[in-house]
């Protein structure tokens, strides 16, 4: 488990209890990760290749997975003054992925473009960001997925095909993926097939699957349609495929 402050903690489930439906379950800071911090990311043991980090103000950390296995808890990245870990990816030598930021901008790269370090390393710069932008995550991009989905904070989402956005390199400015008339900021982005369904999880605990047939096509510049509608005081928290 890696959180946003540059902590780790290898976490052994063979040793957990297994914990009832509606119970608390356990508390991260008993085992080991005693930050006052986000988790960020969940990585298994099957991660064979690297891991790849960026950090909120865009720098990027690229370092051998087996190296997080190697002890209990130590330091993931080095973090600059004022920076914390917005997003981490399982990465293999043909992986692309997208940096994406809150102004809805994302930078396609090429992983294997990225030089490995050991971990605890500041890393290289990542993207560049305008001066009141920051990264909200990173996300691994099949050569074989069709189509890019964005997902605001207000419930927009967006369908375009993967062929408008360009691959580019490493420390670029990175272009638009999101409109700026889609209320809110852009929190999740990923890559899929015609045929995927996408999960999307609230902060109350509800879910709701959606079909991406049901969503239309549209540009990389334009619009997208809400499809999901809350309340002031419950937040989307997630976005997965299922």
């Amino acid at each position: 488990l890696f959180n946003d402050a540059g902590k780790y903690l290898n976490l052994d489930l063979s040793k957990l209890k297994n914990s009832k439906k509606n119970s608390i379950g356990y508390n991260l800071c008993d085992l080991g990760l005693m930050e006052d911090a986000n988790i960020i990311g969940v990585i298994d043991n099957t991660a064979k290749d690297s891991l790849l980090f960026i950090t909120k103000n865009g720098m990027l950390q690229k370092s051998p997975s087996k190296k997080y296995f190697e002890t209990k808890t130590g330091n993931a990245v080095k973090l600059k003054l004022g920076d914390s870990v917005a997003g981490i990816v399982p990465v293999k030598k043909n992986s692309l992925s997208l940096i994406y930021t809150d102004h809805g901008n994302g930078l396609l790269i090429p992983a294997n473009k990225i030089s490995e370090t050991n971990r605890n390393t500041i890393g290289i710069k990542g993207i560049t960001l305008l001066e009141d932008e920051e990264c909200k995550g990173i996300q691994n991009i099949s050569k074989k997925d069709e189509f890019i989905i964005t997902l605001t904070d207000r419930g927009y989402v967006k369908k375009f095909s993967i062929k408008s956005l360009p691959v580019m390199k490493r420390g670029d400015a990175a272009i638009k993926i999101m409109s700026s008339s889609d209320k809110g900021k852009l929190i999740k982005i990923l890559g899929v097939k015609e045929n995927d369904k996408i999960l999307i999880i609230l902060t109350d605990g509800t879910t709701m699957d959606i079909n991406l047939k049901d969503i239309p096509l549209k540009t990389r510049i334009s619009k997208g349609i809400r499809i999901v509608k809350m309340n002031k005081s419950v937040k989307i928290f997630d976005m997965k495929k299922i």
